[in-house]
């Protein structure tokens, strides 16, 4: 009878030694990965303040590449892409994303020194279709520091009212370039070259021109056997941009 008086005696003392070892188990689970010891746990806690991972707000979308967010411009969600290489494909997943999630205004901010010319038309066309395909769409597009030769016809090509650059951006425009090494060639053969580069140059002038102040006359003028630079300040005079951006409210 002693023997089991001291039995339960002993079970009791030692039970609030079992709760409070109980308690340290529950305070080290984490209720959210359901792993046992915070310590261990760095999928959801940042060591070693274990303060919640704050997730960003764009967290919950797949973009097509990295080039492409989605922001939020005075209540409303603009596309993001940021081109250095002149590459269509690029453009043309960036918009049929947006496409997806039905945004309708898609910004290009254009920091490239240029590129492949037929590529730069695939984007101009592909800007294009995709503001034309429903009412309110609009194409944006930017310059913080350079947008030359391809980059420069991108940048031209947004929808007017919506070319923004800053001040100091550099822009540029010039006379196409071939390039051969090794290449055997007849005079008949360089004749056709020089016709097909002079109407490429035209069709590139046409629209450039269309697309600001100048007559194409003048701008093959500008351009002939030399390079045209202007400032985002230049840009705005020859109606190449619309607005300078300055930060001031």
């Amino acid at each position: 009878m002693m023997l089991l008086l001291a039995i339960i005696v002993s079970l009791f003392l030692s039970f609030p030694a079992f709760a409070d070892e109980d308690k340290e188990k529950d305070k080290n689970f984490c209720p959210k990965t359901l792993i046992s010891g915070m310590d261990q746990c760095l999928k959801c806690h940042i060591s070693p303040s274990f303060k919640l991972r704050e997730s960003l707000p764009d967290d919950f979308r797949v973009y097509p590449n990295d080039k492409v967010k989605i922001i939020e411009d005075i209540g409303k969600e603009k596309g993001y892409f940021l081109l250095e290489e002149i590459k269509s494909d690029l453009i043309k997943s960036y918009l049929d994303y947006l496409t997806k999630v039905k945004v309708d205004h898609a910004i290009i901010e254009i920091h490239s020194p240029g590129g492949s010319l037929f590529d730069a038309w695939r984007i101009v066309g592909l800007m294009q279709v995709w503001e034309g395909a429903k009412q309110g769409r609009t194409i944006e597009t930017r310059c913080y520091g350079i947008a030359a030769s391809a980059g420069f016809l991108v940048l031209v090509s947004g929808t007017k009212g919506h070319r923004f650059v800053v001040e100091t951006a550099e822009l540029m425009w010039h006379e196409l370039i071939s390039f051969s090494m090794f290449k055997l060639e007849t005079p008949s053969d360089s004749e056709e070259g020089a016709r097909v580069l002079r109407h490429l140059q035209d069709t590139g002038n046409q629209w450039v021109a269309s697309r600001g102040n100048l007559t194409k006359e003048e701008l093959d003028s500008k351009i002939r056997k030399k390079e045209f630079w202007m400032r985002g300040s230049e840009a705005l005079e020859f109606g190449f941009v619309d607005l300078i951006l300055s930060g001031k409210k």
